[in-house]
């Protein structure tokens, strides 16, 4: 009888080890639903009656992730749209982008060296208040680097939408929702990857003067399993939205 019982917990305990090795690593929010569309307070810029987009509350979601791969040291976070347009006519009211026009990948957030203890990110950690923050690269969460409005926002293109003249004048670091022009017909792709590595933290710049392209580079060989989940966005009006 002992020695059955030997036996079951040695079984148990396999079973333990074989689901905690193959447990499929997963990323959620548990304020968002994978595959519809991005709550307004998550994007930058939300629809306005008029057509024209105007300013939302810009702030990042809760995430939450498990069934992490056995020897992750540390995370990245991307979250990107996969739809920026490359028609550069953005937010005109004479011009409409067309769902078939040249796109690119975008990246949102660009977080890495988040601590590999970490099962979850609060709501607003991506946030960051520029008046409060000297280094808003350095948080508890990680290291916050470049999105891409900071090129965004110097274009011509930034001149077009009044309250983000207002950030002309810094690189923006951290998390910023998506803004999809309001004259473009696509509702945007926003992907959220989580990567897990093999190593503690990847050599970047501690001021966040690094881009997504630069955190994929450095982290290539050091990827241990990768959670993604997608939502759409788009700042066209409902009239609008409900057609396209």
């Amino acid at each position: 009888m002992k020695k059955l019982s030997i036996l079951v917990s040695v079984l148990l305990a396999a079973l333990v080890y074989q689901s905690s090795v193959f447990a499929a690593f997963t990323l959620r929010s548990s304020d968002i639903t994978p595959n519809t569309v991005l709550p307004t307070k998550f994007a930058y810029a939300k629809p306005s009656s008029r057509g024209i987009a105007r300013e939302s509350r810009n702030i990042s979601p809760p995430l939450q992730w498990g069934g992490v791969p056995r020897g992750t040291k540390s995370f990245v976070l991307l979250v990107s749209d996969r739809d920026v347009p490359l028609d550069k006519r953005y937010n005109l009211e004479n011009h409409t982008i067309r769902t078939n026009v040249k796109r690119k990948t975008g990246y949102l957030w660009v977080l890495a060296n988040i601590p590999g203890h970490l099962r979850a990110l609060p709501r607003k950690a991506g946030s960051i208040s520029y008046s409060r923050r000297s280094n808003r690269a350095v948080t508890k969460y990680g290291l916050n680097g470049l999105n891409m409005y900071t090129a965004i926002f110097r274009s011509p293109m930034g001149q077009r939408v009044a309250f983000s003249k207002r950030q002309l004048d810094r690189p923006q670091i951290g998390y910023d929702g998506p803004f999809p022009p309001w004259n473009d017909m696509k509702a945007h792709r926003i992907r959220f990857t989580l990567y897990a590595l093999n190593i503690p933290h990847l050599n970047l710049p501690e001021n966040g003067m690094f881009t997504a392209h630069d955190v994929i580079r450095k982290m290539r060989r050091h990827v241990l399993g990768r959670a993604s989940f997608q939502v759409k966005y788009t700042t066209r009006n409902h009239a609008v939205r409900t057609h396209h």
